[in-house]
């Protein structure tokens, strides 16, 4: 709670006055660090987990290499994800793909994170293909993000979404051309661009 409302010390302090912690309160503890940008207190609470007796678990490890993404541990988060397999006998989740991707987006390595995604075992999901273009659209790095976008919309040809970000990345740099082609795409394969939803109220009259 004390985490969640942003009170780092008093989530502290009444965390170190427990006379008994579990695994659920020490991943409390280390993301309610992580989540408030504490990467380095987040590491020292892990360890200090370690050193009592308590084995990590997916969970653990997911928030730990968030912390590191958010601290710009890149290191850490890499070894964190290598830990798991290696050390650890563990399969990665998507999310924990997602947050490597996001981990080295955040460090400006979006070629480094494109290699990680095209060599993942799992296909990976939308999000993860977002991702890589945020950071690559961020850093101005537009032929990069229209040759992630082509892959999202092999992936999902049907999502307008597509292929309207992959036509302002073009606007952005005064390609027009390639702006016509992208919405000639969308005309012939019939993909229409989603509206926002609109509610109305039909006035009745009541009888008194």
């Amino acid at each position: 709670m004390h985490s969640k409302c942003g009170n780092m010390e008093k989530a502290c302090s009444t965390f170190d006055g427990m006379t008994r912690r579990t695994l659920v309160t020490w991943t409390a503890m280390i993301q309610g660090l992580a989540l408030h940008g504490h990467g380095r207190a987040a590491l020292t609470r892990f360890s200090q987990m370690q050193r009592e007796g308590f084995r990590l678990d997916e969970v653990v490890v997911l928030i730990m290499i968030n912390a590191c993404s958010h601290a710009g541990l890149v290191e850490e988060g890499k070894h964190f994800f290598r830990s798991m397999a290696e050390e650890h006998g563990m399969e990665p989740w998507m999310e924990h793909y997602g947050s490597m991707v996001d981990l080295l987006c955040r460090a400006g390595l979006v070629n480094e994170a494109l290699d990680f995604v095209m060599n993942m075992p799992l296909k990976p999901d939308a999000v993860i293909w977002r991702t890589l273009v945020a950071a690559c659209r961020n850093q101005g790095n537009v032929n990069l993000a229209a040759e992630v976008l082509d892959c999202m919309m092999e992936m999902e040809p049907e999502d307008s979404g597509n292929y309207v970000l992959k036509s302002n990345l073009h606007a952005m740099i005064g390609d027009w051309q390639s702006v016509q082609e992208v919405r000639s795409s969308m005309s012939c394969k019939k993909v229409a661009k989603t509206q926002p939803a609109h509610s109305y109220v039909q006035p009745t009259t009541m009888s008194m």
